[in-house]
């Protein structure tokens, strides 16, 4: 079954789930740093940040073309990464 999906749809379907991915970026390290360690606190939270971005990957690359999405998808994946610093920095003095 196919269901169609407008342009203004997906943009806010993206930044939704762009939005969530800065936080989770941000706050998942910090929560899970004591339990795994630093860097397996990182690393879940992008593993876990890109399972959930797929399906709105997949959404993209069907309606936009394989090279935009890809495209599209490291500039929001590298605008994520840098405010997630700024908000963590600012929730919790630069930890």
């Amino acid at each position: 079954m196919t269901i169609p999906i407008s342009r203004g749809e997906l943009w806010w379907l993206t930044l939704g789930v762009w939005l969530g991915g800065v936080f989770m970026l941000a706050l998942l390290p910090v929560v899970l740093g004591p339990r795994t360690g630093t860097g397996a606190g990182v690393g879940l939270s992008w593993a876990l940040f890109f399972v959930l971005w797929h399906p709105v990957q997949q959404i993209t690359q069907r309606t936009i073309g394989v090279r935009a999405a890809a495209i599209r998808m490291l500039l929001f994946v590298v605008a994520a990464a840098g405010l997630a610093v700024y908000v963590r920095a600012g929730l919790f003095g630069g930890s």
